[in-house]
Order: C-alpha cells, then structure tokens, then sequence
C-alpha cells in the first residue's frame, strides 16, 4: 500500500459482491484512507474555527481542503513507515 494509491480502503466490505443483470461489481471498497484521513482533519480544523465570520474570505474553504490532503498524505506516509 502506498500513499499514492490512496492508502487502501478505509471501511471495505470484503467479499461481498452485488449481483445484477448482465454483470457484478464489489458491494462497497470503502473511501480511500487518504479521503477519510483528509476528512477527519478538516473537520478538526472546521472546529477550531467555530464562530469565526471570516469563513470563505480569500479561497479560505479551497486552502483548507489542500491543507487537510497534506496533512493526510503526511498521516499516510508516517502510515506506511511504521508497517
């Protein structure tokens, strides 16, 4: 697993499959670690900030979103060393 494919599934179904007419895919793989470590630490950031009136002022919510994908890529990598 490396930090370049995501991390793997977060919360995967293993093994189960959905059967439909004319084919099959997996029930659920799961959002990427990468995706859900992004996730946990803007909701973090999100929470130190509530009550602030500034929200959105200069791309705010744009730099926020690259800066929880660092932060998970960092979690990742870290992540990986410790496998």
């Amino acid at each position: 697993m490396s930090v370049h494919d995501g991390g793997g599934p977060a919360f995967p179904i293993p093994g189960k499959v959905l059967h439909y007419p004319g084919g099959s895919e997996p029930a659920h793989t799961g959002i990427s670690m990468r995706d859900y470590f992004a996730a946990k630490a803007m909701q973090a950031a999100i929470g130190m900030l509530a009550g602030n009136s500034f929200w959105n002022e200069g791309g705010f919510f744009s730099d926020l979103a690259k800066n929880a994908y660092e932060m998970a890529d960092a979690m990742l990598e870290v992540r990986e060393a410790q496998s």
